[in-house]
């Protein structure tokens, strides 16, 4: 769950090791701030305009990585 309707999740998807790659994307012409909520496990987040982010969640956290490290 998003609490900021400018940021969209554009893509979810379950990994080899069991954690899921999360992909985030700010379609707005500002800087915008949410909340990213996965079970009970929370990360607020701001994206600049549109900019994608990468997060990963690992059923205990919610953390940013870099492209390089997603593979």
């Amino acid at each position: 769950m998003l609490s900021n309707p400018n940021i969209v999740i554009t893509a979810l998807k379950r990994r080899n090791d069991g954690t899921y790659l999360i992909r985030l994307y700010n379609g707005s012409e500002e800087t915008s701030s949410a909340k990213l909520v996965i079970k009970d496990v929370s990360i607020d987040v701001s994206l600049k305009k549109y900019e994608f982010k990468t997060y990963i969640f690992n059923q205990k956290e919610i953390k940013l990585v870099s492209e390089a490290s997603i593979y």
